[in-house]
């Protein structure tokens, strides 16, 4: 089974620092921090498409989820949304569902399925069903988290038939025919979540065009064709930067968005 795009959030984190445990499970630099953290979509993420380190990767994933189907993190991302002390992520467990479906650890994978659904869902005031990538107490609804989450869900509907796989897949669908055009910038570029509503970075405009037409392979929607060709060859132009650069300056202040880039540019560079 091959994964349905060939980007996946651990390619973040080949750029991102990062190490590996020793028995060769990756760790994860959480951003803006010096801590390396198991995360379970990196680790995940591995176990997908790694070749050289799958093994680890899933041991791990097996390890830690088969008792209760979910692993609990422990650690907030700063500056961002406002997370609780742990939390269970629903892009986490649908990779992990999907990873553990390629490799026909099936009994987990629907443990891991109940707990997204568990943990995981969210029902607006209009009846739609999200599957949300943080449980945030005012939902983001980060659009690649929740199609990830959805191809989770996908693919242990083909391996097993489990029917309450099959109905939070049709009722994400139908979420993202109702709010598709929610994250649409004027055909110009997509948005990254309805929480802060800013500019995807074009690592995630790039992920929601391969999304949208997995999805459409999926479903023959027509409406994931029509946003996948419209956001698709978009540049992230100079006036988006600006859109990020104001949001930062008003949510911050001047100093604090200039602190918060620093902080991060040192992550980045390791130290």
């Amino acid at each position: 089974m091959n994964y349905h795009i060939d980007m996946l959030p651990g390619d973040l984190h080949k750029k991102a620092p990062h190490t590996f445990s020793e028995e060769g499970v990756i760790l994860t630099k959480i951003p803006y921090t010096n801590n390396y953290r198991y995360h379970l979509t990196s680790i995940a993420a591995c176990a997908l498409e790694e070749k050289d380190i799958i093994k680890p990767n899933l041991e791990w994933i097996v390890k830690n989820l088969k008792e209760t189907g979910y692993y609990k993190h422990n650690f907030s991302f700063p500056f961002y949304y406002g997370f609780p002390d742990e939390w269970i992520g629903g892009l986490a467990q649908g990779l992990a569902i999907s990873a553990l479906v390629k490799h026909d650890k099936l009994e987990i994978a629907e443990k891991a399925f109940d707990a997204l659904c568990e943990h995981c869902l969210f029902e607006d005031s209009h009846n739609n069903l999200w599957i949300e990538e943080y449980p945030l107490a005012e939902p983001a609804h980060i659009l690649n988290g929740f199609i990830y989450s959805l191809f989770g869900v996908y693919d242990l509907y083909e391996a097993t038939g489990n029917k309450k796989a099959k109905e939070i897949w049709d009722g994400g669908i139908k979420t993202l025919v109702n709010k598709l055009d929610e994250y649409d910038m004027d055909g110009a570029w997509s948005k990254y979540d309805l929480f802060e509503q800013l500019p995807a970075q074009p690592f995630y405009h790039q992920v929601h065009v391969k999304q949208l037409n997995e999805l459409y392979l999926l479903t023959d929607e027509p409406l994931f064709k029509e946003y996948a060709e419209k956001w698709h060859g978009k540049k992230f132009t100079a006036n988006l930067k600006k859109k990020c650069v104001e949001h930062a300056f008003m949510k911050y202040g001047i100093k604090g968005a200039f602190a918060r880039n620093k902080q991060r540019k040192r992550w980045l560079r390791g130290k």
